[in-house]
């Protein structure tokens, strides 16, 4: 390991680095350093979480124009104790950064007494988000992702909690089990190894293992509960109505969007479609039923720009497609025809 991840932050360190760990342009390596000072006592977790209640307390990333930045910064001076007030100097640079709309990621932090700490990564769509575990475990969430996990590991299960999709190379130790829990009461049980879990409430939930062993926990149809073991190169689907099917599959698909790309293995339009709305914060109206049932192989397609995509399907298939007028400023709509 980097001998500069062994070290801990001292105070002054820590608040030159949080500006740039709320603004997302952290090296892994602060963060990580971030992530463990933190954690390390109850000061610190209140400190850090000070403003980010402030942020929520006025609903920042919702309403933006309306904050009025000294109330928040005097919110905090009073949550934070005296000895900790030279703080706001930093925090009111941190302010600044966070009150720019286009945030990308909000960490949110929820702190109880003589409780454990839990964290919130939330992604916002169009974004993907990286997050170290403290016990080195590394998680990369994909676009309209939720991640909730302690700040430290006390116990002899390393629990955390997936709303979307997400590829974990999780930190080996065969004393203690890793477990991912998801919104559909199922888990997945692991003890060393890297996987991907794509499960969206609204959708299938597909996990599919990349190298070592995991478990599958879920509850069928007659209201039993089973575990599925896979090897990999497996994939094991749990549609939406609680059918469960294994199959063998070539992992690179799966994880493609890690490097914003889409594999084409016979991957039908429909699917491509469905992948973008979720990346870009789209919903897509097609006109022609016909379209979405093209398929597409033999190479990838990057996903880094939407309009790019899209006028390359339109070569493809001949397609056309246009932005129409939205009444929602969130969600913008495509017709394809």
């Amino acid at each position: 390991m980097d001998h500069e991840l062994l070290r801990t932050l001292t105070d002054k360190e820590a608040a030159a680095l949080l500006p740039d760990y709320f603004n997302g342009t952290l090296s892994d390596e602060n963060k990580h350093l971030i992530d463990k000072w933190r954690c390390i006592n109850e000061e610190n977790s209140q400190t850090f979480n000070a403003f980010l209640d402030v942020v929520m307390d006025f609903r920042a990333l919702d309403a933006v124009s309306d904050i009025d930045v000294e109330t928040a910064l005097k919110t905090v001076n009073q949550r934070i104790a005296k000895k900790r007030r030279s703080w706001i100097r930093h925090l009111e640079r941190v302010a600044a950064i966070l009150f720019i709309p286009l945030l990308a990621a909000t960490i949110l932090s929820i702190m109880h007494t003589n409780k454990p700490v839990y964290c919130q990564l939330k992604v916002e769509t169009g974004m993907t988000g990286r997050v170290i575990l403290p016990d080195s475990t590394i998680v990369m969430l994909n676009s309209g992702s939720t991640l909730r996990y302690p700040s430290e590991f006390t116990s002899d299960l390393r629990s955390v909690e997936l709303f979307g999709e997400a590829y974990f190379d999780v930190r080996k130790d065969s004393e203690r089990q890793f477990r991912v829990k998801l919104a559909d009461g199922s888990s997945v049980n692991v003890y060393g190894t890297r996987f991907n879990v794509d499960a969206y409430p609204d959708d299938n939930s597909v996990i599919t293992l990349v190298e070592g062993a995991i478990g599958y926990d879920y509850v069928n149809n007659n209201g039993d509960s089973q575990e599925i073991r896979l090897i990999p190169d497996q994939q094991v689907t749990k549609t939406i109505s609680g059918d469960v099917s294994i199959i063998n599959t070539e992992v690179s698909s799966a994880i493609a969007w890690k490097n914003n790309r889409i594999i084409l293995n016979s991957t039908p339009l429909k699917q491509i479609l469905k992948t973008l709305e979720r990346r870009f914060n789209v919903k897509f109206e097609v006109k022609n039923q016909d379209i979405e049932e093209y398929t597409f192989s033999g190479g990838a397609i990057s996903i880094k720009n939407l309009d790019y995509v899209l006028e390359t399907l339109k070569i493809a298939t001949g397609m056309n497609w246009r932005y129409i007028d939205s009444q929602e400023d969130e969600e913008r709509i495509i017709e394809i025809s």
